[in-house]
């Protein structure tokens, strides 16, 4: 049966990986699995989830290939989730966002404080660079070609769901982490990254509905990570543009749609390949070291000051496993 067109938007990495990782508890159960957090327990200590929330997510993640269950016996067999190739390359995405969480909320407790490079010693501050000439990236230096995958999706179901962050002293800083793990604020932030800026065009972009997106761009402003320009001779403004702290995101949403890129699209490949202005080249990212410029790897990354509870990401004792998960 043909779908209606009203239905249907363009094809998109990122919208296919926020399918996947569409609330904040998706990544903070893979920033746990990241610290080596990998039993049903442990997640929901860490997390303060409820049990049918986690186990939810855990069955998404595995159904999608991010993580597999591991059975061992310990008396009686049980299981701990583990990240598959597919989900360690999610690394990237996952210090993206940690880098912009510590420079706009460097205060706050959502996400943890510390992290060390131990190539070169120095505190964690990463950056996004060109494999091909390595200069760094910035959204301006980014054009986008159509790609052989191009085409039409079914548009994402509109969810319903409580959007709470408390009232504690850390309520902003949980309201900023749940903001930026919203699937419609990414895919409102991607819409504008790429300069589909008006109103109508971001709705018709993404396929969403306009109380919803007005509810998000109000939050967004709220957030100082997007501001209105020019009014129209409507209520709403005409277009938005990113922030600095908005521009600042772009490395991770970059990194997600790029894993999108890599895991999500099949046969056809892309539907958008990024050339990197400077050089010319098509952009494979990398993230760097501000300090010693190499790239990082998960098992080059461990625990700066910070107790080891209280950081992104734990790898000491994180051992890539050779798996057939597939």
């Amino acid at each position: 049966m043909l779908e209606n067109p009203k239905d249907l938007i363009e094809v998109s990495a990122l919208t296919r990986a926020l399918n996947i990782f569409s609330d904040r508890w998706a990544f903070l159960i893979l920033r746990d699995a990241f610290r080596n957090v990998n039993r049903f327990g442990g997640f929901l200590e860490s997390l303060g989830i409820p049990r049918q929330t986690l186990l939810t997510r855990l069955e998404m993640l595995a159904d999608q290939k991010i993580i597999y269950k591991r059975p061992i016996k310990e008396g009686r067999i049980i299981f701990e989730y583990k990240l598959t190739p597919m989900g360690l390359d999610l690394y990237p995405y996952a210090v993206s966002i940690w880098q912009w969480y510590m420079c706009w909320f460097p205060e706050e407790t959502v996400l943890d404080s510390s992290l060390k490079h131990k190539n070169c010693g120095h505190g964690l501050q990463v950056m996004m660079k060109c494999q091909a000439c390595d200069g760094k990236v910035e959204m301006k230096d980014i054009a986008i070609e159509a790609g052989p995958g191009a085409g039409m999706d079914v548009r994402p179901t509109q969810r319903k769901g409580r959007r709470s962050w408390g009232m504690g002293p850390d309520a902003e800083a949980q309201r900023a982490l749940s903001v930026v793990c919203d699937r419609w604020n990414n895919l409102i932030l991607g819409a504008i990254f790429s300069n589909v800026q008006n109103f109508e065009a971001i709705q018709n972009s993404i396929g969403i509905a306009p109380n919803t997106l007005s509810d998000r761009l109000k939050t967004l402003v709220e957030m100082d990570i997007l501001k209105p320009t020019r009014k129209n001779s409507g209520s709403r403004f005409a277009s938005y543009i990113p922030t600095q702290k908005g521009l600042d995101f772009f490395p991770c949403l970059f990194e997600l749609a790029s894993w999108g890129n890599r895991w999500l699209m099949g046969w056809n490949g892309p539907a958008a390949i990024p050339i990197h202005k400077t050089c010319g080249d098509i952009l494979h990212s990398k993230i760097v070291c501000a300090h010693c410029k190499q790239e990082i790897h998960p098992q080059d990354v461990v625990a700066g000051n910070a107790p080891k509870a209280n950081i992104l990401v734990d790898l000491v004792s994180i051992k890539k496993e050779k798996i057939h998960a597939n």
